[in-house]
């Protein structure tokens, strides 16, 4: 199980939520926009509560797999192919300040601040 958790913990909740969007297409006007609470509780059948506190959690540990799953699936995330995820985080982190930009202020304050507590709980595990 520890193993199966490290995989998980790469991409933490916290990390999954901020890479929620919703795409939209159509000539030149692509553009994503982020999912909100209750839409990714309609996504997942899971109670708008319960999505927030995942959402503001720094590892899976002592979530049960069903709601992993549902969680993940419901931000459209796939924990199997991450090439979408690291792509698009690699260029976010790359762009400088907030290039989160489906994030409102205080959801990128907040993402900030998880990203420093999951570092040192990186550096603390290993």
């Amino acid at each position: 199980m520890k193993t199966t958790l490290k995989f998980l913990d790469r991409w933490p909740p916290f990390l999954v939520y901020a890479l929620a969007r919703k795409h939209y297409r159509g000539g030149s006007n692509s553009h994503a926009r982020r999912l909100t609470i209750k839409e990714i509780a309609e996504r997942s059948g899971m109670h708008r509560r319960k999505i927030y506190r995942l959402s503001n959690r720094l590892t899976w540990s002592g979530i049960p797999p069903e709601r992993i799953d549902a969680f993940a699936s419901a931000c459209g995330f796939n924990f199997w192919d991450t090439r979408a995820q690291r792509w698009l985080l690699k260029q976010k982190i790359q762009g400088g300040r907030n290039q989160f930009s489906w994030l409102r202020p205080n959801r990128w304050r907040k993402f900030v601040k998880m990203c420093q507590k999951w570092n040192e709980l990186k550096k603390s595990n290993f």
